[in-house]
């Protein structure tokens, strides 16, 4: 069954490593939603993202960000 017709919610924390090219290095569930098939698409959400990277006196560094991912029924 869905998440949907199961009725799941929940915020997923998850943190992105990247390379100094903003490439995806790692990614880790770090506040589960209470729910692994939230947190599995959380996971693959965040993949599929597209990053800037950071910039330190002008140069791009390796660097790691925190995103929520909230799951959450709406009545439609």
């Amino acid at each position: 069954y869905s998440a949907r017709r199961r009725g799941l919610e929940g915020v997923a924390t998850v943190r992105v490593s990247l390379d100094a090219k903003a490439r995806i290095t790692d990614v880790e569930v770090i506040n589960s939603s209470g729910h692994d098939v939230l947190d599995q698409a959380a996971v693959n959400t965040v993949k599929r993202y597209t990053y800037t990277p950071k910039l330190v006196d002008g140069e791009a560094v390796p660097s790691a960000i925190r995103l929520q991912v909230r799951f959450e029924l709406t009545n439609r």
